[in-house]
């Protein structure tokens, strides 16, 4: 851990912060199908004056033929040679850059030991062109970005993990720890999305006999884009609706799905996002509608049609762990939120939410869910008012700014 403060951006006499550069070393590029916190976060941060890089995680040659990745995959190399290219609508910003970098070193290729010479080396052979100018502040959402700490010079690092990223079971497993505790031991202070993500981090830094400030700060909700929209309150309509967004993946709940679908025949359940499942959906009855990838910017005209919105977890070690930007997306629209328990969730002590264990539970919680009122509903928004990725940013970097 480096010894020196953030002198460089203590607040002035008048509390204005200096004006900074900062490199957010995320997963998920901007323009891709789903909109995350990394997103938000960059073009908040550039809203206020800052310089921002997003860097997201790098591709090979071998990304621009893999089925799921062509289409993205070439854009993405587009974007190597015109690094605003896919900053479009709301994130075309002057202060907000995506660098997409290219990487000649494939990184499973360490196998079940990661060294710091492997990364430097990663370092080295991955291209993205002006990206490797210095910053001041470095955050990095994700383990396989430690490469980036040799990459750019930083005054100070930040990890947000959002995941729990290391689990039994999980081929990456090894290699995953061996980054986290080598980004633990070179991080200045390190910022999680969920309390379960922090005791996590507070169990490494035991086992390692380190410190360093740990804080949390929970996903937001974009309320420019969420709540103007006004969800559905009619009681006319015969059939109401359920909607999910989100992906389709192996942290999706399909057979509740089928569950809720099955024993609910008058609902119907609508399901927006990209299909990314190993194996296939089970057969689903024919109140289900699979509409696959939304645009982010139709997300709230799809909410305003709906009744109840869904958050169907399964087992999957990710899901304890997950602060779900859209369950504020969802409360901003004022819908109520029938929800798989997890801990995690259960904390926020959210009266829009509606949680189940088992399948009877589930039934009783869509029901209750389904007969709520407009009051309800208007609770809803306003517990979402007070999330907005603009506070969360603003006190993010208060945080950061306070542990210099």
């Amino acid at each position: 851990m480096r010894d020196h403060k953030l002198e460089f951006i203590q607040k002035a006499d008048d509390g204005v912060v200096p004006k900074l550069k900062i490199v957010i070393a995320a997963h998920t590029p901007i323009g891709a199908p789903f909109v995350v916190g990394s997103h938000h976060i960059a073009r908040e941060i550039a809203l206020l004056g800052h310089d921002v890089r997003h860097v997201p995680f790098p591709f090979t040659a071998i990304d621009l033929f893999r089925d799921e990745n062509q289409v993205f995959g070439r854009l993405r190399a587009r974007s190597l040679l015109r690094p605003r290219h896919l900053l479009t609508g709301n994130w075309a910003l002057e202060k907000l850059q995506q660098i997409s970098p290219f990487s000649l070193l494939p990184w499973r290729i360490s196998g079940r030991h990661m060294t710091e010479a492997y990364l430097a080396t990663n370092a080295r052979l991955t291209w993205f062109g002006k990206g490797r100018e210095a910053a001041d502040l470095l955050f990095i959402d994700h383990p396989r970005q430690a490469w980036v700490t040799f990459a750019i010079p930083a005054k100070k690092i930040i990890y947000r993990p959002t995941d729990i990223y290391s689990f039994p079971g999980n081929r990456d497993d090894e290699v995953i720890l061996a980054l986290e505790r080598f980004l633990i031991r070179r991080a200045d202070m390190i910022i999680t999305t969920s309390e379960a993500v922090a005791e996590r981090m507070g169990e490494f830094m035991r086992d390692m006999e380190l410190t360093r400030p740990l804080e949390v700060v929970l996903n937001g909700v974009d309320l420019d884009v969420f709540a103007t929209s006004s969800a559905s309150t009619s009681t006319n309509r015969l059939r109401k609706t359920a909607v999910y967004v989100g992906a389709v993946d192996e942290r999706f709940d399909a057979g509740m799905l089928g569950y809720f679908a099955h024993h609910r025949p008058d609902v119907d359940f609508v399901i927006a996002g990209p299909l990314q499942k190993r194996e296939p959906l089970p057969s689903l009855p024919e109140n289900v509608r699979i509409l696959g990838a939304v645009p982010y910017e139709k997300v709230p005209q799809l909410l305003q049609g709906a009744d109840v919105a869904l958050l169907p977890l399964n087992d999957h070690p990710f899901n304890a762990s997950r602060s779900p930007m859209k369950l504020y997306e969802y409360a901003a629209s004022g819908l109520p939120v029938v929800c798989r328990f997890t801990p995690e969730l259960a904390k926020r002590n959210e009266s829009f939410m509606h949680f189940y264990r088992n399948g009877e539970e589930a039934l009783v919680a869509l029901q209750r869910a389904l007969n709520v009122d407009a009051e309800a509903r208007q609770r809803a928004r306003e517990a979402a008012a007070s999330q907005s990725w603009r506070a969360k940013v603003k006190h993010l970097l208060d945080l950061v700014i306070a542990n210099g």
